[in-house]
């Protein structure tokens, strides 16, 4: 086995009391300056939290209004004027409503599918 040479360092220099001052008082600093760090990221989850419910808020808002609209539209098929109508013409219109509601129900089978998608 071989030894290796072993270095002696020189005695360090007795740290003089300027220089402790000095390291305390820069450790004192930073430790200000990380506590205003922290304050900072903290006040910024903040931030984002409030952002975040706000944006949730206003979502869910439009899409209450945007079921609302729908729930209406449902409700009155007619414009409720009175309509004189010929056989031809009936038909006509009957099958106008009969293409709307397969179109809506398309697009909800085409929402719900993509809803499943989205959530695997």
């Amino acid at each position: 086995m071989t030894l290796l040479p072993q270095c002696h360092p020189k005695d360090p220099s007795p740290a003089t009391a300027d220089d402790i001052n000095t390291l305390i008082n820069e450790n004192t600093a930073l430790h200000k300056h990380i506590s205003t760090l922290n304050q900072a990221i903290a006040s910024q989850h903040v931030q984002l939290t409030l952002a975040t419910m706000a944006f949730n808020k206003a979502k869910n808002q439009l899409h209450e209004k945007a079921q609302c609209t729908q729930d209406k539209a449902r409700q009155r098929p007619f414009d409720g004027k009175a309509q004189i109508v010929t056989g031809s013409e009936f038909k006509q219109l009957v099958k106008e409503l009969e293409d709307k509601c397969q179109l809506e129900k398309d697009e909800e089978a085409v929402h719900a599918e993509a809803w499943v998608a989205r959530e695997q």
